[in-house]
């Protein structure tokens, strides 16, 4: 056992840890909710940059990214109140303990799924295996297993990725468009 499979272990460790103190429905809504909130916060969050443009004298980018993480703050902090009310029922019907190791094997779950997508992101660094080497890879109890863990989930958020930035184009776009129709109104008055 290397260095990095201590890394990743004590990683595993904290999150099953981690899992028991929150349960299941605590962590099961801190993924739902990352998801979700990315996924409602692409859709809506011009909305929100339409309503921000008002208040707020700032740039189209700087009111798009405020847009983005105000919805995704909203949404996350929705889901994870929804989940705690859950928590709290469980409690209540005594299933805590069923609630409570569930949730300590999905947060070991969930966290070798994003260390997985960190390593894959290590890896496009990595380049000729200067800072890990290949042999250490190999070698490793949880390096490759890690991985693997993420490969299916990699091209659902280059999907993502993808649309929010064409969605930021757009918005770019509607600017511009939106300025030159006020220059020229602004010309024609003159």
């Amino acid at each position: 056992m290397g260095f990095v499979d201590i890394i990743i272990g004590a990683l595993l460790v904290f999150a099953f840890y981690k899992g028991l103190k929150n349960g299941l429905f605590v962590e099961l809504a801190s993924l739902i909710a990352f998801f979700i909130g990315v996924f409602i916060a692409i859709k809506f969050s011009y909305a929100v940059s339409d309503l921000l443009k008002d208040f707020f004298l700032w740039s189209s980018k700087t009111i798009q990214v405020f847009a983005f993480v105000l919805t995704l703050v909203f949404v996350v902090l929705g889901i994870h109140f929804i989940a705690k009310l859950l928590s709290s029922v469980a409690n209540f019907a005594f299933l805590g303990w069923a609630n409570i190791l569930a949730g300590g094997v999905f947060a070991v779950i969930k966290s070798a799924l994003l260390i997985g997508i960190f390593l894959n992101l290590f890896q496009k660094v990595n380049i000729n295996d200067m800072m890990i080497s290949k042999e250490t890879q190999e070698s490793s109890l949880f390096f490759n297993p890690c991985m693997k863990t993420s490969y299916f989930l990699l091209p659902i958020l280059g999907d993502w990725f993808t649309d929010l930035k064409e969605k930021t184009a757009n918005w770019d776009k509607k600017e511009v468009s939106t300025k030159s129709e006020e220059k020229n109104k602004s010309e024609e008055k003159m």
